[in-house]
């Protein structure tokens, strides 16, 4: 279904270079409070789902388009998102966190934003029961923070309330590209995924995605 394979590229493209900037931390600091359900708390800064008062909040919009294009930046690409796009994502999580299909999780550091990153209960390229997390973008004076682990925990602890029983990631891995390792040894190593293609067609796809000489990875694993 081309649909579904555009979908995929679009989610791809958000989540693989700006998850090259997550920390690699084993273990995320333990929530202390839980500002709203799907959301997290750690020492130092705290994972909320966005809101309508987020949206508003012109400076906090600014600075996760920011992000992206830092995360992007980084690691030798180039990718933008617009502010009214943010915007619109966060207003998704105005109803109640564990019923909305597509919500926008917050790190937050004293208000300011240190990271973000997406989940999604439903989506046209995964089964019922599959949701999917992706997006995401941690600044870069908040790595190995426990940051990127806090929002993973925030947004799998939302879906599993939602219904889900697995959840689906994608990423670009390359073998001579040391980022997409260290992706690799995050999601595939600590984090729990599982390749759930072949070979040939995660090469396949990474031609499309990527230029060739790369996998296009599609990993889940059971929440």
């Amino acid at each position: 279904n081309l649909c579904c394979i555009e979908h995929t590229f679009e989610r791809f493209n958000a989540c693989t270079a700006s998850a090259a900037m997550s920390d690699d931390d084993t273990t995320p600091s333990p929530p202390s409070q839980q500002p709203r359900k799907g959301g997290a708390a750690a020492a130092g800064f705290e994972v909320v789902v966005g809101t309508s008062r987020h949206a508003n909040d012109a400076e906090l919009v600014d600075r996760v388009v920011q992000l992206v294009i830092e995360s992007y930046a980084a690691v030798g690409g180039h990718k933008t998102i617009s502010a009214e796009k943010v915007r619109g994502r966060l207003r998704c999580g105005d109803v109640e966190a564990t019923t909305a299909r597509r919500v926008l999780h917050l790190a937050l550091r004293d208000g300011r934003a240190v990271g973000c990153m997406s989940s999604s209960l439903t989506t046209p390229w995964t089964p019922t029961g599959c949701g999917h997390w992706g997006f995401l973008v941690v600044a870069v004076d908040a790595q190995d923070s426990g940051v990127a682990s806090a929002l993973v925990q925030g947004a799998e602890t939302r879906l599993k309330q939602g219904g889900c029983t697995e959840v689906q990631i994608e990423y670009e891995y390359g073998a001579h590209l040391p980022h997409t390792q260290r992706l690799s040894d995050w999601y595939e190593g600590k984090l729990g995924f599982k390749d759930t293609s072949c070979w040939f067609m995660n090469r396949f796809l990474g031609m499309i995605v990527g230029g060739g000489g790369t996998e296009f990875r599609r990993c889940r694993k059971a929440l």
